[in-house]
């Protein structure tokens, strides 16, 4: 499939934004209220970028759609939530208006996977969820028909944004459930012993 390149409006966060979820933001900073005024008039989207210690940005974002107008404040802030769409690849960026500006290329995902894996991923993501929420097990069977499953999981184990944005830069949806099951095992013995001595305080 030929590439496609754009040139969209960019929003360094600190935050991961994953395709197909929602994010709620408030918006209050002149450049981006006018940002997001023409996105809601236009429908166009602009592009959320991770924005590193150092003052670079990462190169892999994903482009936002406002999904939601919740509150537009007296002084012009407002309440909205966006919801992630596709992914794309920073090839330049420069300031237009006092906006950063970037020439990107679109990201296709392999959202290819198998059922092995995906029961593989979602076992461990049980037992995680097991120790969040002090032995309740998750019903799985609310997660079949999301496709991709990895980007919904990685926002309900406390993957923080550098891991995030390792797991965005993953290409394949087969390989990111692969990543998440082994993050799950990498935190499990720390959950666990944190789990049990919380039980401890609260039985003494």
């Amino acid at each position: 499939m030929d590439s496609q390149f754009l040139t969209i409006p960019l929003f360094p966060l600190n935050i991961v934004l994953m395709p197909g979820i929602l994010f709620p933001l408030h918006i209050f900073e002149e450049r981006y209220k006018k940002m997001v005024n023409e996105s809601l008039e236009t429908g166009e989207e602009f592009g959320i970028i991770l924005s590193k210690k150092d003052g670079q940005n990462e190169s892999i974002g994903t482009f936002a759609k406002v999904q939601f107008l919740l509150k537009t404040h007296k002084n012009g802030e407002m309440d909205i939530v966006v919801i992630g769409s596709k992914k794309f690849e920073l090839q330049a960026s420069y300031y237009k208006e006092n906006l950063l500006m970037g020439d990107v290329e679109i990201i296709s995902d392999n959202n290819f996977t198998d059922e092995f894996t995906i029961t593989e991923t979602l076992g461990h993501y049980n037992r995680i969820q097991k120790y969040f929420h002090f032995g309740i097990e998750t019903d799985l069977s609310m997660f079949q028909d999301l496709n991709p499953l990895s980007y919904f999981l990685s926002t309900k184990i406390g993957m923080p944004n550098k891991m995030q944005q390792r797991l965005l830069e993953i290409h394949s949806e087969k390989e990111r459930l692969e990543f998440i099951s082994q993050y799950c095992l990498d935190i499990l013995p720390k959950i666990t012993n944190e789990s049990e001595l919380y039980l401890k305080m609260i039985r003494n």
